[in-house]
């Protein structure tokens, strides 16, 4: 499944809006990678969740049925969660909540929710940028090994992480932990992506700022802006997180009629139910 948010690049709830209202109307339309060419729908970790889902059902059919834990399912704005509405099962077996727009309200919203449904577990979804159309195409989705944070540090022009000034955004569970990213681990019920997600105060606008972000985070799979903030909530709270981001656009791609919003929210819905029905979230 092929989803990816950067959606911080829209300058505004109308201007997304008006690109998902846009692209509605208009069918399934193939997938355009950043270099122009379009090409059919090929398979992914859409693919391998629906797959997942049937083999979850049958395995219902011949064994006792598992009550799957209390999930709550967090959605960072509301025309993320307008068209999510539409699809079969959202809110029904889970309640979802807004988390709002950004790493500062996402990890204030999330903690709040968190403390008022008392989830056993946390699905965040939304849309995402992919550094990699070839690899994680636009119009899928996946889910993510892990998230790193980009905009706490020093510097604009020349930035330096925390990390690498000897500072994490909260101290590491146990002692003795070797150094390394100041990355936080995410559950993956389904194979992830080939990399972690990566989580950005500002999104993407140009093609140096996605050269630098790489060059700062090589393995980087995908940019959003709300990730690491639940990620960090959710560990504070010790509840499981995953999360699954539907692929619209490349990361630092303005052009907003290549976007594919709503492909993406129906990619990245499709793997969240299949996490939702998924009593066991202890690997793929």
């Amino acid at each position: 499944m092929r989803v990816n948010r950067s959606c911080g690049g829209v300058d505004s709830g109308e201007e997304l809006a008006a690109v998902v209202d846009g692209l509605n109307g208009t069918g399934r339309a193939p997938t355009v990678l950043a270099d122009g060419d379009r090409r059919p729908p090929q398979p992914s970790l859409c693919r391998q969740s629906a797959d997942g889902l049937a083999a979850a059902t049958a395995r219902g059919k011949l064994g006792t049925p598992v009550a799957a834990p209390h999930t709550l399912v967090l959605v960072p704005t509301e025309i993320e969660r307008r068209h999510l509405a539409r699809r079969r099962g959202f809110g029904v077996d889970a309640p979802c909540e807004l988390c709002g727009f950004g790493p500062v309200a996402a990890a204030a919203r999330a903690r709040d929710a968190i403390a008022v449904h008392e989830p056993e577990r946390v699905i965040l979804v939304g849309i995402a940028g992919t550094f990699d159309p070839g690899g994680l195409p636009v119009g899928t989705a996946a889910v993510f090994p892990s998230v790193l944070m980009h905009g706490v540090g020093v510097g604009v022009a020349t930035f330096v992480p925390a990390i690498d000034l000897g500072f994490r955004h909260w101290p590491r569970g146990g002692e003795g932990e070797a150094p390394g990213p100041d990355a936080l681990p995410l559950a993956c019920p389904v194979p992830p992506a080939a990399g972690p997600l990566l989580t950005v105060c500002t999104a993407s606008a140009t093609d140096g700022d996605t050269r630098e972000r790489r060059a700062l985070f090589p393995d980087a799979a995908a940019e959003d802006m709300e990730g690491f903030a639940v990620a960090l909530a959710c560990r504070l709270a010790d509840v499981p997180l995953a999360i699954v981001r539907g692929i619209s656009n490349a990361v630092g791609d303005r052009r907003f009629e290549r976007w594919q919003i709503p492909q993406a929210l129906d990619a990245a819905w499709l793997v969240a139910a299949d996490l939702l029905d998924r009593p066991d979230w202890s690997g793929p």
